[in-house]
């Protein structure tokens, strides 16, 4: 059983230490002190009572193969390992009948385990590298764990900044979505009009819509990207093969300060100093 007497020291790739200002964060977790986490998120707390056919369980893809910030998925962020802030959230949002977590690594089995989610297996190799596809692993899971939820949210390991009420507020777009309308998935706005984009050529800036060249910003429709926290989706849907980008999909936008991409040190720094700003009891 994923964490039960569990005493040993599961040192997260020291390569993976992130220096902060004069100090450093250290990328080691001991097993026995993950209880603490069962405060923050027990696992009965915030579990949704749903009845009939539109429930809803939420699946954590956590991998333990990650190259760019080894470890990353349990690497420290304020105390905790990483996967602990979205399960939290998962939980605290008391949309979902279970929050599962994915993964082919026992280290983020336990971390996951003792912040109160479920791992009811480990994930197979085969669906566990860098050449993964996010539905295969989907679909692995709600056939191997039994998922009969009619809705199954997809949370990304790293969304340490996703509020509960904005999972809520997802919740309620994709049970409210009408017939064909398969997927909810979470936006961000560019910070800049992707209308006004340029390319570099050889030193060379080019306009890649010279209609737009002469239109003031404050003119052109707002865009949005993927911002990678989350993704609704109808069971049927996911098990069929279909995506966000081949279906009728709905958007919920989230704000800047709770999506940052996680893929160097830098943005583990800046995603660190927004949690800290958010938990601080001067914050306006």
């Amino acid at each position: 059983m994923f964490g039960a007497g569990r005493r040993d020291c599961q040192p997260i790739g020291r390569a993976a230490r992130v220096l902060e200002g004069n100090g450093s964060r250290e990328s080691c977790i001991n097993v026995a002190n993950l209880s603490d986490y069962r405060a923050v998120a027990p696992r009965e707390r915030g579990r949704a009572k749903q009845t009939g056919s539109q429930m809803t369980v939420a699946i954590i893809p956590a991998r333990g193969g990650s190259k760019r910030i080894p470890d990353k998925n349990i690497i420290d962020m304020m105390g905790r390992p990483m996967l602990s802030w979205p399960i939290t959230s998962a939980l605290e949002s008391s949309v979902f009948t279970r929050v599962l977590v994915s993964t082919d690594s026992e280290r983020i089995a336990d971390a996951a385990v003792a912040a109160g989610a479920e791992v009811p297996g480990l994930r197979p190799a085969e669906i566990s590298d860098d050449l993964s596809t996010l539905d295969a692993v989907i679909r692995h899971a709600i056939t191997a764990y039994d998922i009969a939820d009619e809705w199954v949210c997809v949370i990304y390991a790293t969304a340490v900044l996703l509020r509960p009420e904005t999972l809520a507020r997802a919740h309620d777009a994709a049970l409210s979505a009408p017939a064909g309308a398969d997927f909810v998935m979470s936006l961000l706005p560019f910070p800049h009009p992707i209308q006004r984009a340029v390319a570099l050529e050889e030193g060379q800036v080019r306009m890649l819509d010279q209609r737009n060249t002469r239109i003031r910003t404050q003119d052109l429709e707002m865009r949005y990207h993927d911002a990678a926290q989350f993704v609704f989706g109808r069971r049927d849907a996911w098990l069929a093969g279909r995506t966000v980008w081949d279906s009728t999909t709905r958007g919920i936008v989230l704000t800047p300060d709770e999506a940052v991409d996680i893929d160097t040190p830098d943005s583990l720094n800046m995603v660190e100093a927004l949690l800290r700003h958010r938990l601080s009891p001067n914050e306006s």
